[in-house]
């Protein structure tokens, strides 16, 4: 990177993420030699990787983007209709256009969204969490950030007696983002209402009793 008197808004935003301990000195000059190669900014390379976000970017940059007030496609998924909402986000029926797979989405809230802290460490938790392979617990298929959206992909849950209107809007409401999931899978009045990137991720783990009998 240049010396910090004579930066661009690129060196900037990298040296930022640096002091912030987002990314280490090492993956910054990395990314912005592969960039040179490529002719590709070295924060694009980083979000592309996961490793910073959009949003993370645009704030340590300055940017105040302009978002919609209801998305109608994040990333490759189409929303479709809406199936539950809590404190902390949306659950949306979407497909995932690549795979043709309808899915369940999850939306968080922008209030939440919009803190960079948060952001990341939701994405980290979000992965972690995505790693888990059994029978009972809901698959993750995609988690980011788009168009300033935070989102996660979960399993779609179909089939058997959850395939009633009244059983899908009650696993909606009780897999919809709300930070009264903090502690357990199935929220409880005695559940803490803390907003925290665990809160956000911890509530669509389980999945609805009908479907895995």
């Amino acid at each position: 990177m240049n010396p910090a008197g004579d930066q661009r808004p690129e060196d900037r935003v990298l040296r930022s993420a640096i002091e912030k301990g987002l990314i280490s000195k090492e993956m910054a000059d990395a990314a912005q030699r592969e960039g040179l190669i490529t002719q590709t900014r070295a924060t694009e390379l980083l979000i592309r990787r996961g490793v910073l976000t959009k949003h993370i970017v645009d704030n340590l940059a300055g940017v105040q983007p302009i978002t919609p007030a209801e998305p109608v496609a994040i990333a490759g998924f189409k929303i479709i209709g809406q199936l539950g909402k809590g404190g902390m986000g949306t659950v949306y029926k979407a497909l995932q256009v690549s795979m043709n797979r309808e899915v369940a989405l999850k939306v968080i809230a922008r209030q939440f969204a919009e803190d960079p802290a948060f952001c990341e460490r939701f994405l980290r938790e979000a992965r972690a969490a995505g790693a888990v392979n059994h029978p009972n617990v809901i698959t993750c298929y995609d988690v980011g950030q788009d168009q300033e959206w935070l989102y996660m992909a979960l399993e779609l849950m179909t089939g058997g007696d959850a395939s009633s209107p009244t059983a899908r809007a009650d696993w909606a409401r009780s897999s919809a983002p709300d930070s009264s999931t903090a502690t357990s899978s199935r929220p409880t009045s005695s559940s803490p209402r803390t907003a925290s990137p665990s809160s956000a991720t911890s509530g669509w783990r389980a999945r609805p009793p009908a479907m895995t009998a």
